[in-house]
């Protein structure tokens, strides 16, 4: 049965269930890392695409207190306060650019995703900063997440599951 307004999202009840599953594909990218280069791939982008979603998620999820309180008003004022993780910034682009081939609003030509055998397969993302690891990136983006929800108390009555998140 699906629940109550989240009927076509796999189940996925809060932001606290997307950090989890950003969480798990980190870990199974870890596990193919420099050894299958088209699960890497996948993976790569499933972990841009749920990493910079979240943004929707945890907008969603803050009550109207926690939106004043945190002076985010907006998806756009969450999406604003997410950029300011250099991985978050680089999964925006990365991201729309991979599900709608281009990037119409805000484009930033100077992101780019490098897929390279050197000598073992390797991802990496490079921005305005030079050069940013994959593993890198991704820890980055998971350790923002994973504090804003948590020190924030964002979705925690959203939990449905057993008992009430105790976070990390």
């Amino acid at each position: 049965m699906p629940l109550p307004g989240r009927d076509q999202t796999f189940a996925f009840a809060s932001c606290r269930d997307m950090l989890t599953k950003l969480e798990r594909e980190i870990e199974r990218y870890a596990l193919v890392d420099g050894k299958d280069v088209e699960a890497m791939k996948d993976l790569a982008f499933n972990i841009a695409v749920t990493a910079w979603h979240l943004c929707d998620w945890v907008f969603m999820d803050m009550t109207p207190q926690k939106r004043e309180s945190l002076s985010i008003r907006s998806l756009r004022e969450m999406c604003e306060r997410a950029f300011t993780c250099r991985a978050l910034q680089v999964f925006r682009q990365v991201a729309t650019a991979s599900k709608h081939w281009t990037v119409s609003k805000r484009p930033a030509p100077d992101v780019k995703v490098v897929v390279a055998a050197v000598p073992e397969w390797s991802i990496w993302f490079e921005d305005e900063n030079g050069e940013l690891p994959a593993t890198e990136a991704f820890e980055q983006a998971l350790s923002f997440w994973t504090a804003f929800i948590y020190q924030n108390e964002i979705g925690r009555d959203l939990d449905v599951v057993g008992e009430a998140d105790q976070g990390p």
